[in-house]
C-alpha cells in the first residue's frame, strides 16, 4: 500500500471541510479497500467538523475505549477502529496519528485490528510523555547511542532477546535489562568525553542486579560521514535476527518518541562513533545510589568523572563474555 504522508492526510481533510457548515452530515474519503480484510476511511463530520479514521477489518477484538484524553477518542467496536479528535485538537497531530495508523495497519499481513490497538496503547504513552512533536537533539543523540548498543553488544550477546530487554524507552532505569544483568548506555558529544551524566539515584543502583555495566559513547555530529538516525532505524528494521519481532522493535521505537512521518526531520544530521568505553559497575565505582541519599531528597542527577574509573574499565570482549555468562537460561 502506498503510504499516505500527514500533508496527504491534511490536504484531504481540508478539502472535506470545504463543504457548506450548514449541510449537516458525514462525508467520507476511503484510503484503502482490501475486500479479503481492510477497509479505512477518513471522515469529517458537519457542521461540528470532527476529523475521524474508521478502520474496519476482517478480525475482531473486544469492545473498548482506548483513548479519551485530551480531545482524542479512540474505541473499537468489533472489527472498527474509531479514532475521533474534537475541533481543539492540533490538526498537525491528529493528521500524524492517523498517517501512523494507516501505515501500520496496512502493514500488519494478519489481525490488523489487534495491531492497530496496539498501536494506539504505544501512542497513549507517547502522548504522555509530550513526545508527539519530534525528538530534541540530545533525544536523538541518546536514540542513536542506544541503537548502536542494540546493534554492537546486546544483539551479539543476547540475541533477539536484547530487543525485549531494551526497556530504557519504556522508563526503566537502566537501558537494558535481561534476567540480573543491565546495560545503562550514555552517549555524549566528542568534545566532551570525561564527563558522564548520570539521571537519577537508581540508573547505577546494583540493588536487585547481579551485573551492571556502564557503556559510554562519544559520537561526532553534524559532519559528512557517518550515518544519520533514520539510517540506522531502517538497518536495525532490516536486521534478519529481528525479523520476527517487527511489532516489539515498532513499540519500542514510538515509547522512543520516533515516528516515521517526522523522518524528514533527522535526515540531514549525521552521527559517527568516536569512542567507547565500558565499565563495570561494582562496589567502589563512583555513584549515587538510593541508599546514599537522604531522606527528603529526591530527583538527584550527578556527573561522573571518566578518569577517575580507570580501574573498572572492561574491554569490549571481557563485556560480551560477561553478559553472555549472565543470559537466563530458556526453561523448558
Amino acid at each position: 500500500m502506498t503510504a499516505h504522508t500527514v500533508d496527504e492526510i491534511a490536504r484531504l481533510f481540508a478539502q472535506m471541510e470545504l463543504a457548506p457548515p450548514d449541510q449537516p452530515g458525514v462525508l467520507r474519503r476511503r484510503l484503502r479497500a482490501d475486500l479479503r480484510h481492510l477497509d479505512i476511511h477518513v471522515e469529517v463530520a458537519l457542521p461540528e467538523r470532527t476529523r475521524a479514521l474508521v478502520v474496519t477489518a476482517a478480525d475482531a477484538v473486544d469492545d473498548q475505549q482506548l483513548l479519551n484524553t485530551a480531545g482524542l477518542r479512540c474505541s473499537t467496536q468489533g472489527g472498527t477502529v474509531r479514532v475521533q479528535a474534537e475541533p481543539n485538537v492540533e490538526a498537525e497531530l491528529f493528521c500524524t496519528l492517523v498517517a501512523d495508523l494507516v501505515h501500520h495497519a496496512g502493514t500488519a499481513a494478519a489481525q490488523p485490528t489487534a495491531a492497530l490497538v496496539h498501536r494506539i496503547r504505544c501512542w497513549q504513552k507517547m502522548l504522555a510523555a509530550g513526545l508527539n512533536t519530534g525528538l530534541s537533539a540530545q533525544a536523538q543523540l541518546g536514540l542513536f547511542g542506544e541503537l548502536v548498543a542494540l546493534r554492537e553488544i546486546a544483539l551479539p550477546a543476547w540475541g533477539p532477546a536484547a530487543l525485549q530487554a531494551w526497556v530504557g524507552p519504556t522508563g526503566a532505569p537502566q537501558d537494558f535489562r535481561h534476567g540480573r544483568a543491565a546495560l545503562e548506555v550514555k552517549c555524549v558529544s566528542y568534545r566532551d568525553p570525561e564527563h558522564c551524566r548520570i539521571s537519577n539515584e537508581r540508573q547505577l543502583d546494583t540493588a536487585d542486579i547481579e551485573l551492571l555495566c556502564l557503556v559510554h559513547q562519544s559520537v561526532r555530529s553534524g559532519f559528512d560521514g557517518g550515518v544519520t538516525l533514520p539510517e540506522i532505524i531502517d538497518a536495525v528494521r532490516a536486521d534478519p535476527a529481528l525479523a520476527g519481532y517487527r511489532l516489539l522493535l515498532e513499540e519500542r521505537l514510538l515509547h522512543a518518541g520516533w515516528l516515521d512521518v517526522h523522518r524528514h526531520q533527522y535526515e540531514r544530521e549525521r552521527y559517527g562513533l568516536t569512542a567507547r568505553r565500558c565499565y563495570q559497575v561494582v562496589p567502589g565505582f563512583p555513584r549515587l545510589t538510593p541508599r546514599d541519599v537522604p531522606t527528603g531528597v529526591r530527583s538527584v542527577s550527578y556527573s561522573v568523572e571518566l578518569d577517575q574509573c580507570a580501574p573498572f574499565l572492561l574491554t569490549e570482549r571481557d563485556l560480551a563474555q560477561l553478559l553472555r555468562q549472565h543470559t537466563p537460561e530458556e526453561v523448558p
